[in-house]
């Protein structure tokens, strides 16, 4: 009988740490909000956490989310304090510690503390995921053609190509520039 309440206390114990656990990532999470065509964000308990006071702003990713003041971008923390501060054309989503801005006309990543990691140089496509680091890769677009790179900025493999997909597993999807046929083929 004492094993078995033991047992119980143990399961009971392991639940609670797991509601308790699952309860601290909810209270993490934030949600866009818009008053008088100013931008915030409220918890999952819908109090306001970030004042309705952005131009716009971008869902957070890797604790930070992407606001815009006075035509500038930049990024915030959970509590709504600037951590990187507004001076990018624009700003999309951080994604494995590294986050495009646009300087200009061109495309380079930052790191969580606004040092750029890769230089603006590409015609990226933020508006697409596969601007995003995934694996350690990441699709830019020069003119009209795509190629992959790395976290360091260089060039894998020599592929060039007109569409690109996700990765998966290290092995991308993508639409041959020589031919148009679509490929799955190591990018490193």
């Amino acid at each position: 009988m004492r094993t078995r309440i033991q047992t119980i206390c143990t399961v009971a114990s392991v639940l609670i740490l797991i509601a308790i656990s699952f309860a601290q990532d909810r209270s993490k999470e934030r949600f866009v909000i818009s008053r008088s065509e100013k931008w915030g964000f409220l918890d999952i308990h819908g109090d306001i956490v970030v004042q309705p006071i952005y131009e716009f702003v971008k869902d957070f990713s890797e604790g930070l989310a992407a606001v815009e003041v006075s035509n500038r971008w930049g990024y915030i923390n959970q509590s709504g304090e600037i951590a990187i501060e507004p001076h990018f054309a624009e700003a999309e989503k951080f994604s494995e510690g590294l986050a495009p801005v646009k300087v200009g006309n061109q495309w380079g990543y930052i790191d969580k503390v606004g040092n750029f990691a890769i230089e603006p140089r590409f015609d990226l496509n933020p508006y697409s995921d596969e601007s995003c680091f995934f694996e350690g890769i990441a699709a830019v677009r020069i003119g009209d053609e795509y190629r992959y790179i790395n976290r360091n900025g260089r060039f894998l493999n020599g592929n060039i190509f007109e569409d690109n997909r996700h990765f998966s597993e290290g092995l991308p999807l993508y639409k041959s520039k020589e031919n148009g046929d679509m490929l799955v083929r190591p990018a490193i």
